[in-house]
């Protein structure tokens, strides 16, 4: 169990940038194990855990579209895109 001193509560915001592949894949394997085995080692700890996943491995609405009308469109597209990695990212935790 964690320590007195230690968080008994985190929040971890991931960047979806580190759930993407090394060759440019929206998302990597090596990653996903690798932030599970993470993730998984603090809860056996005893640390609750919430996972808040960005979506900028999927789609960034600045750099789709960075200026114009579409621009609104574009960052609705990157705010929806945030559904994707917490749909995906979670399966290796679920081992």
């Amino acid at each position: 169990m964690a320590g007195a001193d230690s968080p008994r509560r985190v929040v971890v915001k991931l960047s979806g940038n580190t759930l993407a592949g090394t060759a440019g894949d929206v998302f990597g394997e090596d990653a996903l194990d690798f932030i599970a085995a993470e993730l998984d080692a603090a809860r056996q700890a005893g640390v609750q855990l919430a996972v808040v996943v960005g979506g900028g491995n999927v789609i960034r609405g600045a750099r789709f579209c960075p200026t114009g009308p579409g621009r609104i469109s574009a960052d609705y597209a990157g705010m929806l895109a945030t559904v994707r990695p917490s749909i995906t990212a979670p399966s290796p935790c679920r081992a």
